[in-house]
């Protein structure tokens, strides 16, 4: 909860500054890249994270992260977040950005999972058809569960579509055991 509400007022006050100086494009870029690599190592988290390791360290890890960024408030950013001992709120400042950008946009994010891979074009094909129904621009990250067997679940803003075999299975099993044998 205590991450939340500093990502929120980081998140803003760099949007903000990123409208005033024409950037957001480009500081939204960096910082989906940024959190890309956050999500790819564990390892970088974990440094980020640990109390033993300097601000300095930590300043040339970011620094390096951060090389050829589109504009220099990225590095500017992440020397901040340093200086302010906020590492552990960084993943949740770049996940308030992003969700700030796509509230300002009118776009919808959703998670799909589904028991067997994706493919692009039918993940496109989803979010046109989803974007349709809602008005509103949708994107979808797709995580793949092989223990959903079929089907697949999806969250998007305040609903959920549980369309898995698993749930289905689960249902089914619900219904057999409450079930009064030999009534109709």
């Amino acid at each position: 909860m205590r991450h939340a509400a500093i990502a929120r007022v980081y998140a803003a006050a760099l949007l903000e500054l990123a409208r005033e100086r024409g950037e957001p494009d480009a500081l939204a870029a960096d910082l989906r890249d940024l959190r890309a690599a956050l999500a790819d190592s564990p390892t970088l988290r974990g440094v980020l994270e640990c109390p033993e390791v300097s601000g300095e360290a930590k300043d040339r890890i970011l620094a390096a992260v951060a090389e050829g960024a589109r504009t220099e408030l990225t590095p500017r950013f992440l020397r901040l977040v340093v200086e302010r001992h906020r590492e552990p709120a960084l993943l949740a400042i770049l996940e308030m950005f992003e969700h700030l950008r796509d509230v300002e946009a009118g776009r919808l994010r959703g998670r799909l999972r589904t028991a067997r891979p994706l493919a692009e074009e039918d993940r496109r094909r989803l979010e046109e058809a989803l974007g349709r129904s809602t008005g509103r621009e949708v994107r979808l990250s797709v995580e793949t569960e092989p223990d959903l067997l079929a089907g697949l679940v999806l969250h998007l803003a305040d609903r959920m579509v549980d369309g898995s075999l698993r749930s289905r299975l689960a249902r089914l099993r619900d219904r057999l055991l409450t079930a009064e044998l030999g009534r109709e």
